[in-house]
């Protein structure tokens, strides 16, 4: 039998017993097998996508290349109300000293089904996990949660505060609360990669 075959892959099985070939074709329906060359995928949701959730997905982005595994984890962002194509807020690219890059970022929408296919989806606030918990199939491999569970710190259940009506220093405010969880949240990614997921 194939040493690994994906969902809906046309396959075969051959066995010499004697004189007799048994030949044996099959389509895979079901346990489809993750290849290890595929990246662990990370998500990030709040609301507008322009603020909180960019400035993780930038955050982690350099965390990770700063620990080497830039190019084993995919990280990516959304909002639940966003307005597609805008870009991220001027005051968030400010705090995170990003000139130039600014307008590499688009806003999304959230879409349960391309968040089902993440390992890792980490939301903002309550609203945001109960929102994706609601949208994504029963059946997924995605593990949904806050921002703040991984800043041992933090009150469980805490939000990250959305700066997006405040001035300069609301938004450092959410920058130094990012960060504060991004040690945590590197653990957990370790411990997904260690384990094939």
């Amino acid at each position: 039998m194939p040493d690994r075959v994906r969902c809906g892959e046309r396959s075969s099985w051959v066995r010499q017993i004697g004189s007799l070939t048994i030949t044996v074709g099959f389509v895979v329906v079901i346990g489809a097998s993750v290849s290890s060359s595929e990246k662990f995928r990370v998500e990030f949701v709040c609301s507008g996508n322009t603020c909180r959730s960019p400035m993780a997905a930038h955050l982690l982005g350099a965390a990770l290349d700063e620990a080497g595994l830039g190019e084993t984890v995919s990280v990516g962002s959304s909002g639940t109300v966003a307005e597609p194509g805008a870009g991220m807020d001027p005051r968030a690219a400010e705090v995170l000293g990003i000139t130039g890059e600014r307008g590499s970022h688009a806003a999304r929408r959230t879409d349960p089904g391309e968040l089902a296919a993440a390992d890792l989806i980490v939301c903002m606030g309550a609203r945001h996990l109960a929102q994706v918990e609601q949208g994504l199939p029963t059946q997924r491999r995605a593990t949904v949660l806050l921002m703040s569970s991984f800043d041992p710190a933090a009150a469980d259940g805490a939000d990250i505060a959305d700066p997006f009506h405040g001035d300069l220093g609301r938004y450092q405010e959410t920058r130094s609360a990012l960060a504060a969880a991004l040690p945590g949240l590197l653990a957990r990614i370790r411990a997904g990669l260690a384990a094939g997921r």
